[in-house]
Order: structure tokens, then sequence, then C-alpha cells
């Protein structure tokens, strides 16, 4: 069953994210991100939208980590508090091409326990549009700094509207599908509408003469 744009693509994805050590300094790379940096280093939310199978939920312990490598270089704006960031933040895996680049991206934990999330759903990120109310508590303008919207497109078992999807990494301008890893166009992709989410038709090829 769909849920509006609720859906993407028939492949199961699965990244596993191991090995999740606390990094100490602050030029290393993030918790458990051993390919790039898993759209983790800035201290912004990730700027593009993902369409993608949901890999897992990172767990509490594992969000613990992730603060203390964040505190320890590019999120020191956050607030002295690891308690708080836990229980306003939750950090969902997503691959973001087929070659499993994974991509840990924030969301708000009060609007993730208002939806229902199961591991293989295609689900949308979004960077959080300037002036959208952020749904945070007390303090919207520090942890707006790090989350986006995410929400579910198509259920794991729902082919039928995960076929109208493709699975990837989109500038939010334009719906250019870009190389997760180096954030340009990617050759031989696709363009979606960044409202729908849905595959522009490819241009027309102009004759020969």
């Amino acid at each position: 069953m769909s849920h509006g744009f609720r859906g993407v693509s028939g492949r199961a994805w699965a990244v596993f994210l191991t090995g999740l050590c606390a990094a100490s300094v602050a030029g290393a790379s993030p918790p458990g991100c051993k390919v790039g940096d898993c759209g983790l280093r800035q201290a912004a939310p990730f700027a593009h939208i993902v369409v993608a199978r949901l890999s897992h939920v990172v767990t509490d312990d594992a969000m613990r980590r992730l603060y203390r490598w964040g505190k320890a270089g590019v999120w020191k704006h956050l607030p002295d508090d690891e308690a708080d960031y836990l229980a306003r933040n939750r950090v969902l895996v997503l691959p973001a091409d087929d070659k499993g680049t994974p991509l840990m991206l924030h969301m708000s934990h009060e609007e993730y326990r208002r939806l229902v999330f199961h591991e293989g759903d295609l689900v949308r990120y979004t960077p959080r549009l300037a002036g959208l109310p952020h749904p945070s508590g007390p303090a919207p303008s520090i942890y707006s700094t790090l989350s986006g919207c995410i929400m579910v497109l198509c259920r794991a078992e729902d082919s039928a509207c995960a076929a109208h999807y493709r699975t990837g990494v989109f500038r939010h301008a334009d719906g250019v599908q870009i190389d997760p890893r180096t954030q340009q166009p990617l050759p031989g992709g696709i363009t979606i509408d960044p409202l729908s989410l849905l595959p522009k038709p490819a241009p027309a090829k102009a004759p020969n003469n």
C-alpha cells in the first residue's frame, strides 16, 4: 500500500556499518563511516534530496559516539548535553548509490516518533526549507542545523509503488542526479522533479543533419 509519494525502487539494499568506535580526533572519520564521511562532515543538514531504501536506524549507543565525534570537530555549536541530543534526534542510514555508499541523516525525534519506519522501506530525505517550523522543541535553531525531513514513499513490499521512482541523490534545486561522493552531476544520471520525485523524461536528441 502506497502513501502518496511514499515509495521507491524495488531493490533491496544492505549496508552494515560495523566497528562503531569513538573518534577522539576532530579530523577523523565519523564513527562507522568506512566509505566517505556519510554526509556528516558539515555543520549543516545534508543539502540534497535522497531517495533510497532504509538500511537501519542508528542505535542510541552509536548516536552517543556520533555526538562525541561531532562535538570534537564539526558540531562544536551543539549544547554540551548528550542526553538532550539523544532525546531530540534520530539518525537513519540510507545507501546513496548502488555501491552502498552510506549516508547518516538526522531527523527530529518527534517526527520519527509520529512516523513508522521499517528496514527496506523506500524513503525520501530533503533538507528542511528555510522558514518552515522545526518540531524539536524549545531550541529548534540548534538542532535544525543538523536535521532534515524524512518520510516513507513506499513500503518495502510495495513493488508497484516503488516502480515509479529511481533511487539516488539529487540536487534540491533542479533534481539533477549527483555522485554522493563528489556532489557533482553523475555521468549518465537522470533528473527528477524535486517536488513529485518522479523521473523527468530524457531530453530529445537533436536530429543529425
